[in-house]
């Protein structure tokens, strides 16, 4: 175990939690750290993913570091009492186990497979306050799908609650402090209780046009209100009135009904998709737009203020402000603390890890 230190920006803010909903400013911490921000928790530790082979996995606590593991072991969520949810990677076959670190600094605990050692998709993605878990796994039937597991680590397999035919995203369940589960699963989001297994499908806002499926979905982020945000697949127009089909960025309120955020106007690119990732207990939603590859753009989503491009939320008064550029943006707290990965143009565009904290 090493612990690395870094300066940054922020000291140790005390933030309750947003009572507003308009978007606000913010100011910048830049961590360093050239690998990918996977979670923030309430602590405003942020999680790291190394990202590349042979980096580190860590959190970072105020400017310090402290190692979970090593490339390619991955971590994808951790909880404010420290316990981190990812898998471990067999580098002779290749095989993944889904683990939970109980903390940074300790061994990591294997979590209940149904078939040990051979798969590659076996992981832990997400965590709550309780402990519970969910993830991913590839079952004895040799079908993949999603999984639960209680604060214990007891398996409960999520397959019969959703579609499993179709994989047209990626697979990510997370889990809020009231035991609900968002989760994609074929070619549509999910939302699950894990109590009641009660399981209702996101169905996408565009329904009338016919490409794939006409109401396809993906669920990427749930808060505990149970508001669950992600993406549908919906049919656009093209300036030259030609059509295209691409994300948009998506929220279903806890009656299950889907609200298009939009995506973001950028100069020069028309055409772009919206991802949703992440929503927080104010109902502040952060995600990415891009251009179907090049460029990304981080966006923040609010009640009152609609879509936003966080680079145009950056505090005059920041140090940093006209000199960098966000890329992206994947988690945010109750805070409102926003962690994503920025373009530094005094370091020749070298790109670092940032938190987002709003001006009080």
């Amino acid at each position: 175990m090493r612990v690395r230190l870094f300066s940054g920006l922020l000291s140790a803010l005390v933030l309750a939690p947003l009572a507003v909903a308009a978007a606000p400013t913010f100011l910048i911490t830049d961590l360093g750290l050239a690998n990918v921000p996977a979670a923030v928790n309430e602590k405003s530790q942020v999680l790291i993913d190394g990202n590349f082979s042979g980096a580190h996995n860590f959190v970072w606590t105020n400017g310090s570091t402290k190692d979970v593991s090593v490339v390619p072991d991955q971590v994808f969520d951790f909880n404010d009492k420290g316990r981190i949810v990812g898998y471990t990677l067999d580098p002779m076959n290749g095989a993944t186990t889904p683990v939970y670190w109980p903390k940074a600094g300790k061994e990591p605990r294997t979590l209940e497979q149904s078939l040990p050692g051979g798969s590659s998709y076996d992981r832990a993605t997400g965590t709550n306050t309780a402990g519970q878990m969910v993830g991913w796994l590839y079952y004895s039937d040799f079908q993949s799908g999603p999984a639960y597991w209680d604060a214990h680590g007891a398996l409960t397999d999520l397959r019969p609650y959703v579609e499993l035919h179709g994989f047209l995203f990626p697979n990510y369940p997370k889990i809020n402090d009231k035991g609900v589960i968002a989760v994609t699963s074929g070619a549509h989001g999910y939302r699950i209780d894990a109590a009641s297994l009660v399981s209702v499908q996101l169905a996408g806002f565009d329904t009338e046009h016919a490409f794939q499926c006409n109401d396809c979905s993906q669920a990427l982020g749930i808060n505990d209100k149970n508001n669950v945000v992600g993406s549908s697949r919906a049919m656009f127009t093209r300036k030259d009135q030609s059509t295209g089909v691409r994300n948009q960025a998506t929220l279903w309120n806890n009656k299950s009904k889907p609200k298009d955020l939009g995506v973001l106007h950028i100069d020069g690119y028309p055409d772009v998709n919206s991802n949703a990732y992440a929503i927080n207990s104010s109902d502040w939603v952060v995600g990415v737009v891009d251009n179907f590859g090049s460029l990304q753009r981080p966006f923040l989503w609010t009640p009152d203020d609609k879509i936003k491009d966080l680079n145009k939320l950056i505090d005059p008064s920041d140090p940093k402000y006209g000199l960098v550029t966000l890329l992206t943006a994947s988690a945010i707290n109750n805070k409102g603390q926003i962690v994503g990965v920025l373009s530094d143009s005094t370091q020749g565009g070298a790109q670092r890890i940032y938190m987002l904290t709003p001006v009080q």
